[in-house]
């Protein structure tokens, strides 16, 4: 459960709202929304503080991120990317150095994006990752499973706050 939440937080931790909405933006703008600083709040005893800048050449975002667990501070690095060529948006989470790192299919529809929940693991399980930009200043977020596809399970939840641009 605390590799879940983890993970769950290294999805969100990262992702805000920087005064634009995410549908106003298009492309690799859209990932523009993520570029800031944010804190999470405390879920499970882990929070995260997450530090999200543009690439040089403005392809990409990286967010650098500190979480804190009651076993101590981890870092995790994350990359969210947008191909013009098929119009996706891909998420790469770094949590080890040396770690494998998967593409995490992301889909950003106006206020809403969504991490995950197209293929079952090893368990027969489906897990994705929500995040609601609705507010200002701020995005919630959860983590589901589904068995199914379709039903979805709540695992845990949570907010982040913008601490700065």
């Amino acid at each position: 459960m605390r590799a879940a939440v983890l993970t769950a937080l290294c999805f969100v931790a990262s992702l805000a709202v920087r005064g634009q909405t995410p549908a106003a933006a298009r492309g690799v703008d859209a990932l523009g929304a993520i570029v800031g600083i944010w804190q999470s709040d405390v879920s499970n005893g882990v929070s995260a503080r997450s530090a999200c800048a543009w690439t040089p050449q403005h392809a990409a975002v990286v967010c650098d991120q500190a979480v804190t667990t009651p076993q101590g501070e981890q870092h995790a690095t994350n990359l969210y990317a947008y191909d013009p060529a098929t119009a996706k948006y891909t998420y790469y989470g770094l949590n080890h150095a040396g770690d494998r790192i998967e593409p995490v299919a992301l889909t950003i529809d106006g206020p809403i994006w969504i991490y995950g929940g197209q293929t079952a693991g090893s368990d027969g399980v489906t897990y994705r990752t929500v995040n609601d930009f609705s507010g200002s200043g701020f995005y919630t977020w959860r983590r589901e499973s589904s068995r199914d596809g379709k039903t979805w399970t709540m695992l845990a939840q949570g907010r982040s706050e913008r601490v700065s641009k």
